[in-house]
């Protein structure tokens, strides 16, 4: 992954939540954004992921604009956030379904194979013929991941995935993301969970009060060069 972005700076309505940051990041893999509750890393997603547009400033990952190529940049990008926001009146295949046949515009038959392949996947066999309210919530944010992978995505964005699940179904999901390590999938996700960081992140940034004060690989855990993230760490 190449991503770059400058000169960063987004306010709601006069609080600037992100304040002028730029980075510059070659070749990774996956990309870990942590820091205390309100610093700014879900609002920094939300501009790289093309969800919101930044008051000032340029994104590129991978050579394409979230923001001067809206619809051609997402296109290739799958997402998850906490909230699992799957259609209620339709079975997890279904859901599934829905996004490789009318939206992906896939063939019947290969959508199905693809479906079947992806529930294997993330274990989801044994429910996917349930509606949303019928599965735990470890099973419907997995649920929320696999349809993200049937849009074949070139990257994932993930926002706290597992902030609303308990110690048990949290160590479930984090399970099934971790399996896809290896896929080929690019990552961009916040966490609060610091062993997944360490397992899954290639790059760290490090955010307080909307600004980066750390970034680097993911040895910054375990070797941090400022005080602020020393004491985040210790908590």
């Amino acid at each position: 992954m190449k991503l770059e972005f400058k000169n960063i700076t987004k306010q709601y309505d006069k609080e600037i939540i992100l304040n002028n940051i730029s980075l510059d990041i070659n070749n990774v893999g996956s990309v870990g954004i942590i820091g205390e509750s309100g610093c700014g890393k879900s609002t920094l997603l939300r501009q790289l992921a093309g969800i919101e547009n930044p008051e000032v400033g340029d994104i590129s990952i991978n050579g394409i604009s979230p923001i001067t190529k809206k619809k051609q940049f997402q296109e290739k990008m799958g997402y998850v956030f906490q909230k699992h926001n799957l259609f209620p009146h339709l079975t997890i295949r279904q859901n599934i379904l829905l996004i490789l046949e009318r939206i992906k515009k896939v063939d019947s038959k290969v959508a199905k194979d693809t479906l079947n392949n992806i529930l294997e996947q993330l274990q989801l066999e044994m429910v996917s013929d349930k509606f949303p309210s019928q599965i735990s919530g470890g099973q419907a944010q997995r649920a929320s991941i696999a349809r993200a992978l049937s849009t074949n995505p070139a990257l994932i964005f993930m926002d706290e995935p597992t902030a609303a699940l308990d110690p048990i179904l949290t160590k479930e999901v984090l399970k099934s993301i971790i399996g896809l390590k290896n896929s080929g999938i690019e990552f961009i996700f916040v966490t609060h969970e610091m062993e997944f960081l360490k397992q899954f992140a290639e790059y760290v940034i490090f955010m307080h009060k909307g600004n980066i004060i750390e970034s680097g690989s993911v040895d910054i855990l375990n070797n941090p060069t400022t005080d602020m993230l020393r004491t985040f760490l210790d908590k």
